[in-house]
């Protein structure tokens, strides 16, 4: 009983969240800005999640999803759209995928011992109207950590026009993790370009944020907000 009545508390703030910010993004996958990486939920672990887009000259939208281990090295999500408004060509989704109302995703890692690699397959963007949460995005995706930094090279979504993907990411002292990636887009020919942050504001609360550079013309850059709340159902 107790835990069923913090998650209505939860599910009440996140609600509060969403009508208080304004626009949201991509499919829940865990990753960088606009890239999967080998990264997976532990086992038993949920992460509740409320993601925002901000821009000009393209649409407005939001977004409520989750992600959870239901396994070891085993990830799920789900996210769906709650609102929209406005018009204009915007960068949402999954590796800037359009972001559909309803999209699950999933993903298996397999961690190379004593390496300091680890490969991960997945797919995300998965719905049942493409013509609006577009075609799904299968992917392969290597993250190797070099102490200094991490990297991480991917290749997927040909369906949907994307190709390569890259990223990099970095721990600093306090805590607070910059990253940035690039993707291939509209059939390869142009790509997208991401930096941003991720940190924990305190307790379960951990914030992110980007700002996501397309190169495709009448795009316009998109500044992306997410906040995720961590439970820990392990114990």
């Amino acid at each position: 009983m107790k835990t069923s009545s913090s998650l209505l508390v939860l599910a009440a703030l996140l609600c509060g969240v969403v009508l208080a910010v304004g626009q949201a993004a991509w499919a829940t996958t865990s990753g960088l800005n606009n890239i999967p990486t080998a990264d997976v939920v532990p086992h038993n672990v949920l992460v509740l999640q409320q993601i925002n887009n901000l821009g000009s000259d393209q649409q407005t939208l939001q977004h409520l999803g989750f992600k959870y281990g239901p396994a070891e090295n085993w990830e799920i999500g789900l996210d769906d759209r709650v609102h929209a408004s406005g018009s204009g060509a915007g960068v949402g989704g999954a590796g800037g995928l359009p972001a559909g109302p309803m999209v699950l995703q999933f993903k298996y890692r397999y961690e190379v011992p004593r390496s300091g690699t680890s490969l991960a397959l997945g797919v995300a963007n998965l719905g049942e109207d493409s013509d609006e949460a577009g075609d799904s995005f299968p992917y392969a995706v290597l993250t190797r950590d070099f102490r200094s930094l991490r990297g991480h090279l991917g290749y997927g979504g040909e369906s949907a026009g994307r190709g390569l993907f890259l990223g990099v990411d970095k721990t600093l002292k306090n805590g607070t993790v910059v990253r940035a990636d690039w993707i291939q887009t509209d059939d390869r020919k142009e790509s997208l370009t991401s930096v941003g942050f991720m940190k924990s504001i305190g307790g379960p609360w951990v914030v992110e944020g980007w700002v996501s550079f397309p190169t495709a013309d009448g795009v316009e850059d998109t500044f992306t907000l997410k906040f995720n709340y961590v439970l820990d159902l392990r114990s």
